[in-house]
């Protein structure tokens, strides 16, 4: 191969001889091509730049949240009121957590794993585990906090989930939890958040419901409290959280939220319509109609609302034509937007999932004509000189009175006669559901996981204090409840659920209307992950995600950070 000649490679006083022998034309050719050549090569540069570029989240910007009602015991042993979950869910962490679509995942623990037998847990912890104090997560903590769950004289409405569980340290970073039966809802109690024992060991067990701990706590959560503010009063007015560098699961992208406590809802509406806070919940359907120049953030929540039938008590609940006819003929999406506002997600199922209501009132006609329920002449339809009337008891407040009246309409339509009892908290709880009361309850029941069919609906807690309010008893059924408490595989849970989903279609021993949406005033840019929870805490369940800033990095260098 013949090498290339030097004498055929200009010299640069040669190339600088050539440039000054330019006329002015050449010149400017010259210059203009080579500016050309510059564009195009950092047009070039840049799309190529931008196929590897991505928008990454960052660290830094605050939140104003506001939320009704006054926090008082802020600590995850005690806490019972929606505005103390809330804050208890920010502050503390626990072995696992709810994920982003309603998923146990891991959250101090590194890992777990589950016996043969189903019966026996075992978790490891993360390595260099911190609570906002800076004093080391270990076993000791988890098996102290459980101790006090447990203890009768804490009074904790969190016991139940844990007696008859044997805690053992096996060392400070695994611990193991033997239960005396399989149940495959025990991870869920796992996400019950962690104490210091350092610094609540020495508490009085039986005055640990007034300490100060409960006001100013210190747990290993996303955020952690800086300031407190109270009324003159002694009511906490604001909180200050900040964001925890050393979380579990790293440090989060806002680096403050400011709580802001209202008494009501019309304190927290104004509030959003003077840009006091930058967002706040819950607000009624009601409530949304002021907040016009705010978004509305909406989740379905794992409640169903239906009406549950007390056949012993009524003659015509009794006949399953009358029952399915009531089925058929309440239009759901109709009652949604009348009561709702539209804020909430028909339902036909006693799990909470969207699925086609076949309305008919024709068809509800024609199911009562067929069972022989004949329309009398007052409007009323009558069967061997049985009028179809009957009665739904239900709770005093606004939405629930209403959604009963829409219902006496609509089925007025296909000759039904119903009287609305409405009745205070207390007294619907304690003399009508309880004694079983009642012909017909509208109610709500929490549905956040398939295992908690089991309360409402196996016959074994069809009599007081059981949940079955219906006494539905049907041998097909509480099988079905059965393996969702014992089955981890997922097919035999979804072949399960949906077994029993049949059962209950088959006998309607309720008619089942609604689920209603958790609704937040947003006057932010704030970007969050879809996330699906089963009651109200966990809309903060990735709060350690929520981000107001970006930047762009090369993808390669974004890994889990990536915003498609």
């Amino acid at each position: 191969m013949k090498s290339l000649k030097t004498e055929a490679i200009p010299k640069l006083e040669e190339l600088r001889k050539g440039l000054s022998q330019m006329e002015g034309l050449r010149w400017i050719a010259f210059i203009f091509f080579i500016v050309l050549m510059c564009i195009g090569t950092i047009g070039t540069l840049s799309k190529l730049n931008s196929l590897f570029l991505t928008t990454i989240p960052t660290s830094g910007g605050s939140l104003s949240e506001g939320m009704i009602g006054n926090p008082s015991q802020i600590n995850p042993i005690f806490a019972l009121t929606n505005t103390d979950k809330d804050i208890s869910s920010l502050i503390f962490s626990g072995l696992m957590k709810k994920g982003s679509n309603g998923e146990i995942v891991p959250d101090l623990a590194e890992s777990y794993t589950v016996d043969e037998t189903g019966k026996e847990y075992t978790f490891k912890l993360k390595d260099d585990l911190k609570f906002h104090n800076n004093d080391s997560v270990t076993t000791e903590d988890i098996r102290y906090t459980i101790s006090l769950v447990t203890n009768p004289s804490i009074r904790s409405p969190k016991r139940a989930n844990w007696e008859g569980v044997t805690v053992e340290i096996i060392d400070e970073k695994n611990i193991k939890f033997s239960l005396k039966e399989e149940f495959t809802g025990f991870l869920e109690n796992t996400t019950l958040g962690i104490l210091p024992s350092s610094v609540v060991k020495d508490i009085d067990p039986t005055s640990f419901s007034q300490h100060n701990f409960n006001q100013k706590p210190i747990g290993a959560g996303p955020f952690k409290i800086t300031s407190v503010s109270k009324t003159n009063s002694g009511l906490i007015e604001s909180i200050n959280l900040k964001s925890f560098n050393k979380y579990a699961l790293g440090k989060p992208y806002l680096n403050k939220i400011n709580l802001r406590f209202y008494g009501n809802e019309s304190e927290l509406i104004k509030a959003l319509k003077t840009r006091i806070i930058d967002r706040g919940g819950p607000v009624s359907p009601e409530g949304t109609l002021e907040l016009t120049n705010s978004k509305i953030e909406t989740s379905q929540l794992p409640r169903i609302f239906g009406l549950f039938f007390n056949q012993s008590n009524s003659k015509v609940l009794e006949d399953i034509s009358v029952r399915n006819a009531i089925d058929t003929g309440i239009n759901r999406e109709v009652l949604i937007q009348n009561v709702f506002n539209g804020f909430a997600v028909a339902n036909k199922s006693p799990y909470p999932k969207k699925v086609d209501q076949n309305f008919s009132t024709q068809d509800a006609n024609e199911i009562l004509e067929k069972a022989g329920w004949k329309m009398g002449e007052n409007g009323i339809r009558q069967k061997d000189s049985t009028e179809l009337r009957f009665k739904i008891a239900t709770g005093d407040n606004k939405e629930l009175r209403n959604t009963a009246l829409e219902i006496k309409t609509q089925l007025k339509n296909i000759g039904m006669e119903i009287e609305v009892e409405s009745f205070e908290l207390g007294i619907l709880n304690q003399q009508i559901i309880e004694d079983r009361n009642y012909q017909a309850l509208l109610f709500g029941e929490l549905i956040p996981r398939p295992e908690n069919l089991y309360a409402f609906w196996h016959s074994s807690q069809k009599d007081f204090p059981g949940l079955n309010i219906t006494g539905y008893v049907n041998g097909k059924a509480d099988q079905s409840l059965i393996a969702l408490l014992s089955e981890y595989e997922e097919d035999k849970r979804e072949n399960a659920l949906n077994n029993f989903i049949n059962e209950i279609s088959k006998d309607k021993p309720a008619v089942f209307l609604y689920s209603p949406m958790l609704l937040i005033g947003d006057n932010t840019d704030i970007k969050k992950p879809d996330t699906t929870f089963g009651v109200l805490q966990e809309r903060f369940v990735e709060a350690n995600k929520w981000y107001s800033q970006t930047d762009k990095v090369w993808r390669i260098f974004a890994k889990d950070n990536l915003i498609e």
